[in-house]
C-alpha cells in the first residue's frame, strides 16, 4: 500500500514565514506550517502590520477577523493560494 501523498506547503507558506519573522524576531525556520497565531504573541500593532505587509505584498485584502478562521500560518498560506490562483 502506498501512503498517502502529502500536500507541499503553499508557495505563500514561505513569504508568510519572513513576513513574520521580519515583524516577531523568530527565525524563519522556527515559523511552522501547525503553528498558530497565537504563538507567535503578536500585539495588535505588530499584527496590523502583519496584514498590512500580506495585504500590499500578496496583492491580497485579509481582515483582522479573517485570522480566526485561518489559525495557523499553514492554513492562511493555503487561503491566500486558493485566492490568488
Amino acid at each position: 500500500m502506498n501512503p498517502t501523498p502529502v500536500k507541499p506547503p503553499s508557495q505563500y507558506f514561505g513569504k508568510l514565514q519572513n513576513i513574520l519573522s521580519e515583524i516577531t524576531g523568530i527565525d524563519p525556520e522556527d515559523i511552522t506550517f501547525a503553528m498558530e497565531f497565537d504563538e507567535l504573541s503578536m500585539n495588535p500593532v505588530e499584527l496590523a502590520e502583519f496584514l498590512s505587509r500580506v495585504n500590499r505584498d500578496m496583492e491580497i485584502r485579509l481582515k483582522s477577523a479573517q485570522l480566526e478562521d485561518f489559525p495557523t500560518v499553514g492554513l492562511l498560506s493555503e487561503y491566500i493560494e486558493d485566492e490568488l490562483e
